[in-house]
């Protein structure tokens, strides 16, 4: 399974990086301690792409 930190999908999904964090935060977005950081499966990556309806490219 792949991760992200909280900042590289800030990146991917062009947000501000403070709502990445708030979104963790209120357990929005899930997240997992993997090697003491932080990290969001890439599953839920795609999972908020599809339901803000940002368009991929293939």
């Amino acid at each position: 399974m792949l991760f992200y930190s909280i900042r590289e999908t800030a990146w991917i999904l062009g947000a501000p990086l403070w709502r990445v964090r708030r979104a963790v935060r209120l357990g929005t977005l899930p997240a997992v301690h993997r090697r003491g950081r932080l990290m969001v499966p890439s599953h839920e990556v795609v999972r908020w792409f599809d339901a803000v309806g940002v368009r991929r490219e293939r």
